[in-house]
């Protein structure tokens, strides 16, 4: 059958089926729930000025000093400062797409709606959170001065990133003056991932600042749901469609073996509508920008996701 390009555009909702869950949950009450603590973006000869403190430790008052929280703070020097957290966790299933999300609970003392230098304390405070195959670290760009960077994608300040996902800011409310918690998540839009065959991920948590002074916060609790993308078990099933080529270089052709589609719908990796595309055809084709894709691929009441590169 002769392949179809597509070029219409439909914006929809993300109505998605999931089932298989499993939820890590760290208290850090109990300690610091081997997680390591890092600091990026500032230049090499900026590396004395940031301060950056990561250990488990009591709460300030207010709140209940005798429960221990994981602390993390730093100076901003460079109006770009990243401050993280991150620890392996296994025993996820091997080759699958993960729809992932995290509840952070956490302690600030910032206000919203205040002014501070290079940007409010709160809101240009941007809390991130992802999950990696590789270990995030830093490494150092030589080119022009040297910089600390992170080798994975965690996107810019309030823009979210290949590897993370932008789930609030840190201040509090407008008459915040003391200790107090709060939680931020990305329950209405979940970051995608998927498995590679050891079941393993890096999950990673940290701030992204704009705020030219110091930021220090007290993680209290992180909650983080893994839940597998699966299809309806009647009717189209993975085995059924073929993405190819995968990775490409040019256009993605999408076949099935039978059925025709009725919608096929294209998400970043953190879950966001990019395109929508309605067809009834058995073999489309389209081209798109480099990235990291996910295709939700409906036909009559089943539908299957599929994870495409675009290099």
């Amino acid at each position: 059958m002769k392949t179809k390009t597509l070029h219409f555009i439909l914006p929809l909702l993300f109505i998605c089926q999931f089932s298989i869950a499993q939820t890590f949950t760290f208290d850090f009450s109990e300690d610091h729930q081997n997680f390591e603590g890092g600091v990026s973006d500032f230049a090499v000869a900026q590396s004395e000025q940031h301060e950056f403190t990561f250990e488990n430790t009591n709460f300030q008052p207010p709140l209940d000093t005798f429960r221990l929280a994981q602390y993390m703070s730093g100076i901003n020097p460079s109006d770009d400062l990243f401050m993280y957290m991150k620890r392996k966790v296994t025993g996820l299933q091997p080759n699958k797409i993960y729809s992932v999300t995290f509840m952070v609970e956490f302690a600030s003392k910032v206000p919203t709606n205040a002014i501070g230098v290079g940007g409010a304390p709160g809101e240009s405070v941007f809390m991130k959170v992802g999950v990696t195959l590789i270990e995030p670290d830093t490494m150092i760009i030589l080119e022009g001065e040297p910089y600390v960077v992170m080798n994975i994608d965690k996107g810019n300040q309030s823009q979210r990133g290949m590897d993370m996902d932008t789930i609030g800011h840190v201040g509090v409310n407008d008459t915040t003056t003391v200790w107090a918690e709060k939680t931020n998540d990305n329950v209405d839009h979940p970051f995608y991932f998927t498995t590679d065959n050891t079941g393993s991920a890096w999950i990673i948590i940290g701030t992204d600042s704009g705020f030219e002074s110091k930021t220090e916060l007290f993680y209290s609790r992180v909650t983080v749901d893994f839940t597998i993308a699966t299809s309806t078990v009647d009717g189209l099933t993975l085995e059924d469609i073929n993405v190819y080529p995968n990775p490409s270089s040019g256009p993605v052709y999408v076949s099935s073996t039978g059925r025709e589609f009725d919608m096929i719908r294209i998400y970043d990796t953190s879950g966001r509508l990019f395109r929508s595309y309605v067809t009834r055809n058995t073999d489309v084709a389209f081209v798109l920008p480099r990235s990291e894709y996910l295709l939700k691929i409906t036909s009559g009441d089943s539908t299957v996701v599929k994870r495409v590169s675009v290099q």
